[in-house]
């Protein structure tokens, strides 16, 4: 299993222009009428808890996620197995303040070298369509998750806009995989119960160890 904890060191001006990307990348989806950080929040809100030690996040992505993680919890764990993503949620934490709350870890997330009920919540955000084996990673995240495990993917408006602000771009955007429509049934068959709930974009599963 191949993991890699990224601690590059980014100079202020490194850390400036990544923001100002991020600021453009952000109003350029608002235009089309995706809001990256409210899709996020609406993500947050399944969590009430707020005395949680550990949090994992499977996906970073660009680390909105994380970012807001971080400000609410110290001690927070970001997989992904792109690494120079790794490094622009990096930048986006440090421009933040709260890159020393967030571990950067460059991590294949099919077989997981962590205990049972490891992190107190674990959380995966627009992610599970990127799968090559999403049931294989699913296993992980229930069996690692002690109190809190909440999976969200893009809903039909959601892929819609996606698709396209990829277009606009010359862009495709690709997909491992379509079953995210099947995870209710996989979670019923695992015998967990889950509440199911829906914004603008995306689908969102919180599931709650009994």
């Amino acid at each position: 299993m191949k993991t890699n904890l990224i601690k590059k060191e980014f100079t202020i001006q490194q850390i400036k222009t990544n923001h100002e990307i991020y600021l453009e990348r952000i109003a350029f989806y608002k235009k089309l009428g995706f809001d990256h950080i409210k899709a996020r929040k609406n993500v947050l809100k399944q969590i009430d808890q707020t005395d949680y030690k550990n949090i994992l996040e499977i996906g970073t992505g660009k680390g909105y996620l994380s970012t807001l993680l971080a400000k609410k919890y110290n001690d927070v764990v970001s997989l992904d197995i792109n690494q120079e993503d790794l490094e622009i949620a990096a930048m986006n934490a440090a421009y933040e303040k709260v890159q020393n709350n967030i571990a950067f870890i460059l991590q294949n997330c099919e077989e997981l070298n962590y205990k049972p009920q490891s992190f107190d919540a674990v959380i995966s955000v627009f992610t599970f369509h990127h799968l090559d084996k999403p049931f294989q990673v699913v296993n992980e995240m229930l069996r690692i998750f002690k109190h809190n495990l909440i999976i969200s993917d893009f809903n039909n408006n959601g892929i819609k806009i996606i698709e396209r602000a990829h277009a606009s771009q010359n862009r495709h955007h690709k997909y491992a995989n379509h079953q995210f429509n099947i995870l209710p049934c996989y979670l019923k068959e695992k015998g967990y119960s889950f509440i199911e709930t829906e914004d603008e974009w995306q689908k969102i599963y919180v599931i709650e160890r009994m």
